[in-house]
């Protein structure tokens, strides 16, 4: 699993054990986003990207973006850029392309023009005709009820894995 710290350190951590595996520092500051893991690549913004030239004007106006490839010991940087404005939000992969926002700007990554986009979507599986009815099923679950209330309920049967059974 990859994370980024507040500060600003990219980890890959064990989901099992919690143990990180490996850091990588990648900027001042990361709030608000998460890792996009695409294509066997960390893609993340940098809230504050201590990387980007200063214009002189205030602190924290520029975001960084980042293209990693992880592996078992370490997070290699693939690609660096700086973003003006700053990144809150997750980089987001539609049709071959990366979009990431920062405060001032949508940025667009990826090769121009029309990609062949995604495969067809395959035909939905037809759902399983439910078998005899095994439980009912009270709606609804839960009433909280004052003395001399009344309250209308409905049964409906189940079979064994939950369908509905027709009645």
């Amino acid at each position: 699993m990859y994370v980024c710290a507040e500060k600003g350190d990219l980890c890959s951590l064990d989901v099992n054990t919690g143990k990180i595996l490996w850091k990588k520092k990648l900027g001042i500051e990361q709030r608000n986003a998460s890792p996009l893991f695409a294509d066997g690549k960390i893609y993340i913004g940098i809230l504050d990207d201590p990387k980007a030239k200063s214009d002189g004007s205030e602190t924290g106006t520029a975001g960084g973006f980042y293209v990693i490839k992880p592996t078992d010991s370490e997070g290699q940087e693939l690609t660096h850029v700086a973003l003006d404005g700053r990144v809150f939000g997750t980089p987001t992969a539609y049709n071959g392309k990366v979009y990431i926002q920062t405060t001032r700007h949508l940025y667009c990554f990826g090769k121009p023009g029309n990609n062949p986009g995604l495969a067809p979507e395959p035909p939905a599986e037809k759902w399983p005709a439910p078998g005899a009815a095994a439980q009912l099923q009270i709606i609804p679950a839960e009433v909280l009820l004052k003395p001399g209330q009344v309250r209308s309920f409905r049964v409906r049967q189940l079979d064994a894995n939950g369908l509905t059974v027709a009645t």
